[in-house]
């Protein structure tokens, strides 16, 4: 069917050969595998709802060769009239710059054929939580990195550290009419404070309380999980992930040593004393803690 102007009318060319035939629409999106709506818009000649020229060229190429027509003459007819409107829009835009050019040539030969795509706000929701789960991921495997880490060090290392030297005792001093003896008992050193009286009588002998022997230390772990090793004079006596809720005493003659990847969530008693956190969330550190320490 050709137009008033000479043009072949492409859109009733094809309607018409269908309705000729007896078929549907139906009929020819099972036959072609071409989905009923791009079909449509051929015979309305609207080339905005399909893809892209190119998908258009083909589209009506495999139609018209369906319903017995020149599919290859259709398909030419289309080209050249797209090819014409790039030429007069060519010329009408000489004098602008290139980029506005093809951006205008595009726009009007298509009739914006592709349109813009918008992000959902539940495509931005789950990108923001993968975003979160993989950051949870990253986290958990560096966590396990330096427990791991640490683990090896103090398995290459626990008899690197020598105890400390013991404090020395023997120290004495005199003024006006007090005086300080110091004796010695089962390795530990006793002050004995002596007052002279003034009346000439027996001194009274005042002895302060006997400070305890060795340490105990209560470790406890709150809220988060831990990794823990603690030694008691050189000796490893716990080394594990402790987790929250964990308490458990150590004693020992000299020292003890804490080591722990999560400084904050260790904290320690020391001969009954609230030591507090041995440190920071998430620092690592290793305190040494001695008699001289415990007694002080």
């Amino acid at each position: 069917m050709y137009s008033s102007s000479g043009d072949i009318e492409i859109g009733a060319t094809l309607r018409k050969a269908r309705q000729d035939l007896g078929v549907t629409l139906d009929d020819v999106e099972y036959e072609t595998k071409i989905r009923k709506r791009y079909l449509e818009a051929l015979e309305r000649e609207d080339y905005a709802d399909l893809p892209s020229a190119v998908y258009a060229r083909g589209f009506l190429k495999t139609y018209a060769n369906y319903l017995n027509l020149n599919g290859e003459e259709l398909s030419q007819e289309l080209k050249d009239r797209w090819d014409a409107v790039q030429e007069r829009q060519r010329r009408e835009t000489a004098p602008k710059n290139d980029h506005f050019e093809r951006r205008s040539r595009t726009r009007n030969t298509y009739n914006r054929i592709s349109s813009r795509r918008r992000i959902s706000p539940l495509g931005i929701l789950g990108f923001v939580f993968a975003l979160a789960l993989l950051a949870a991921a990253v986290g958990g495997l560096y966590w396990v990195g330096q427990n791991t880490r640490l683990a090896q060090e103090v398995s290459g290392g626990r008899n690197d550290q020598s105890p400390q030297p013991s404090e020395n005792n023997g120290q004495s001093a005199a003024s006006g009419n007090t005086s300080e003896n110091e004796s010695s008992t089962g390795g530990s050193s006793q002050k004995v404070a002596v007052t002279s009286p003034d009346n000439g009588s027996e001194p009274e002998r005042t002895e302060p309380p006997t400070s305890p022997e060795g340490i105990r230390m209560t470790v406890k772990v709150e809220q988060v999980p831990a990794w823990l090793n603690v030694q008691t004079d050189g000796n490893v006596a716990y080394e594990q992930v402790a987790q929250p809720g964990f308490s458990q005493d150590f004693e020992a003659g000299q020292q003890i040593r804490v080591w722990t990847g999560n400084a904050g969530a260790v904290r320690l008693e020391i001969n009954g004393q609230d030591y507090g956190a041995l440190g920071a969330p998430g620092e690592v550190k290793r305190q040494l803690f001695t008699l001289k320490q415990a007694q002080g």
